[in-house]
């Protein structure tokens, strides 16, 4: 018959945690004795793993690394190639038109006036000089951005991101991956609040006159799949509207 072994008299075996406070501890949960311990807690309040679950939005868990960060780096190094692309084609259109004023000037043997003009295309091309390229980053769009792109009513709603919040914490608690917890979140929020995601405008309105606006703004102009990328995320960002994007790719094109 075998004997249980018991912890030395006097001694506690510490119960083991449970399955909510091993899930808060790996997002940054302690135990109320640790955290009252430390110094930068104080005067905050502790809360139990299961009130910590509770209060963690969707994507704090699911967003384990830096990825905003990563994706705030990202669109402004986008915004900052889109600028200086945009920074030198109006140079060169200058510099076209102060070659063109400079012939013209020759032509009407107005030495003075070439000489100055010439000054003027040399100070353009120092100012050419000084736009530099970007360099490229790895691209790696976090599904967590897109899917907050797509989804603007996440954090403004409240009764569908606690919906959501809800769903992500029992997907997450049953080891589904991010990728299928935000896809699931989003198909199931749609079927959950159909009504949040009907355009009564676009119902009411005749559809050739909607289309007719569609077609207006994006007629005769396509966009490659990485230029529609980074619209979306400036869009986003609230950095430009589509149509001063489409505007600003219209002078890259020329």
């Amino acid at each position: 018959m075998s004997e249980e072994i018991q912890a030395p008299e006097g001694e506690q075996t510490p119960p083991e945690p449970n399955p909510v406070e091993l899930q808060a501890m790996e997002l940054g949960w302690r135990p109320e004795e640790e955290f009252k311990a430390d110094a930068k807690n104080e005067g905050k309040k502790w809360r139990t793993a299961e009130e910590f679950m509770d209060r963690k939005s969707l994507f704090d868990r699911i967003e384990t690394g830096n990825h905003e960060v990563k994706q705030l780096k990202k669109t402004v190094q986008q915004l900052a190639e889109h600028n200086a692309k945009i920074e030198k084609i109006a140079y060169e259109k200058a510099l076209a038109k102060l070659k063109e004023d400079r012939k013209a000037a020759l032509a009407d043997n107005d030495l003075v006036r070439a000489e100055e003009i010439r000054d003027e295309m040399d100070e353009v091309k120092d100012k050419m000089q000084t736009v530099r390229p970007v360099p490229v980053v790895e691209e790696a769009p976090p599904a967590l951005v897109e899917f907050k792109q797509r989804n603007t009513w996440y954090q403004r709603d409240d009764v569908m991101t606690n919906y959501a919040d809800g769903l992500g914490n029992k997907l997450l608690a049953e080891g589904k991956s991010p990728d299928v917890i935000l896809k699931t979140v989003e198909t199931k929020v749609r079927e959950a609040f159909p009504e949040k995601f009907r355009n009564p405008n676009r119902e009411s309105a005749p559809e050739m006159v909607t289309s007719s606006k569609r077609s207006e703004s994006a007629k005769g102009f396509q966009m490659s799949e990485q230029e529609e990328k980074i619209m979306k995320n400036f869009v986003a960002q609230g950095i430009m509207t589509r149509d001063q994007y489409i505007a600003d790719l219209k002078k890259l094109r020329g």
